[in-house]
Protein backbone atom coordinates (compact mmCIF):
# COMPACT_ATOMS: atom_id res chain seq x y z
CA UNK A 1 0.00 0.00 0.00
CA UNK A 2 2.77 2.46 0.92
CA UNK A 3 4.70 1.64 -2.26
CA UNK A 4 1.57 2.15 -4.36
CA UNK A 5 0.97 5.54 -2.74
CA UNK A 6 4.60 6.45 -3.34
CA UNK A 7 4.35 5.53 -7.03
CA UNK A 8 0.78 6.66 -7.79
CA UNK A 9 0.50 9.43 -5.22
CA UNK A 10 -2.68 10.05 -3.28
CA UNK A 11 -5.55 12.49 -3.22
CA UNK A 12 -4.92 15.58 -1.10
CA UNK A 13 -7.30 18.23 0.18
CA UNK A 14 -6.14 21.64 -1.01
CA UNK A 15 -9.21 23.64 0.08
CA UNK A 16 -11.20 22.90 3.22
CA UNK A 17 -14.14 25.11 4.24
CA UNK A 18 -12.96 27.89 1.94
CA UNK A 19 -9.39 27.93 3.23
CA UNK A 20 -6.45 26.92 1.06
CA UNK A 21 -4.06 24.36 2.55
CA UNK A 22 -0.71 25.72 1.38
CA UNK A 23 1.30 22.71 2.53
CA UNK A 24 -0.84 20.29 0.49
CA UNK A 25 -0.62 22.60 -2.51
CA UNK A 26 3.17 22.44 -2.23
CA UNK A 27 3.06 18.63 -1.97
CA UNK A 28 1.22 18.35 -5.29
CA UNK A 29 3.22 21.14 -6.93
CA UNK A 30 0.44 23.70 -7.28
CA UNK A 31 1.22 27.40 -7.15
CA UNK A 32 -1.38 30.04 -6.29
CA UNK A 33 -1.74 30.69 -10.02
CA UNK A 34 -2.37 26.99 -10.72
CA UNK A 35 -5.02 26.76 -8.00
CA UNK A 36 -6.85 29.87 -9.20
CA UNK A 37 -6.71 28.60 -12.80
CA UNK A 38 -8.15 25.20 -11.81
CA UNK A 39 -10.93 26.92 -9.86
CA UNK A 40 -11.75 29.23 -12.76
CA UNK A 41 -12.07 26.24 -15.11
CA UNK A 42 -14.85 25.08 -12.75
CA UNK A 43 -16.42 28.59 -12.84
CA UNK A 44 -15.40 29.30 -9.23
CA UNK A 45 -14.00 32.73 -8.52
CA UNK A 46 -13.90 32.66 -4.71
CA UNK A 47 -12.77 29.93 -2.33
CA UNK A 48 -15.46 31.00 0.14
CA UNK A 49 -18.04 28.91 -1.75
CA UNK A 50 -15.84 25.80 -1.78
CA UNK A 51 -16.56 23.27 0.95
CA UNK A 52 -13.69 21.03 -0.12
CA UNK A 53 -11.36 20.71 -3.11
CA UNK A 54 -9.33 17.55 -3.57
CA UNK A 55 -6.53 17.02 -6.07
CA UNK A 56 -6.58 13.45 -7.35
CA UNK A 57 -3.48 11.47 -8.28
CA UNK A 58 -3.88 12.43 -11.94
CA UNK A 59 -4.05 16.16 -11.11
CA UNK A 60 -7.83 16.44 -11.53
CA UNK A 61 -9.54 18.80 -9.12
CA UNK A 62 -12.70 17.46 -7.45
CA UNK A 63 -14.78 20.22 -5.86
CA UNK A 64 -17.58 19.98 -3.32
CA UNK A 65 -19.55 23.21 -3.08
CA UNK A 66 -20.92 24.67 0.12
CA UNK A 67 -24.23 22.95 0.88
CA UNK A 68 -23.44 19.77 -1.08
CA UNK A 69 -23.48 16.64 1.01
CA UNK A 70 -22.48 13.91 -1.45
CA UNK A 71 -18.75 13.60 -2.05
CA UNK A 72 -17.59 13.38 -5.66
CA UNK A 73 -14.41 11.46 -4.94
CA UNK A 74 -13.80 7.87 -3.89
CA UNK A 75 -14.19 7.23 -0.18
CA UNK A 76 -12.69 3.77 -0.51
CA UNK A 77 -9.49 3.17 -2.46
CA UNK A 78 -7.84 -0.23 -2.74
CA UNK A 79 -10.20 -1.60 -0.10
CA UNK A 80 -9.30 1.05 2.49
CA UNK A 81 -11.41 3.90 3.81
CA UNK A 82 -9.77 7.26 3.02
CA UNK A 83 -10.18 8.84 6.46
CA UNK A 84 -8.28 12.02 5.57
CA UNK A 85 -10.96 13.02 3.02
CA UNK A 86 -14.01 11.72 4.94
CA UNK A 87 -14.23 14.45 7.52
Amino acid sequence: MKVKQLIDGRALIIIDNGKINIENCKKVGLSAHNVSFKLRTHHIYSTRKVKRAVVEQDGELIITHEGEENPKFPLITDGRLQTDICR
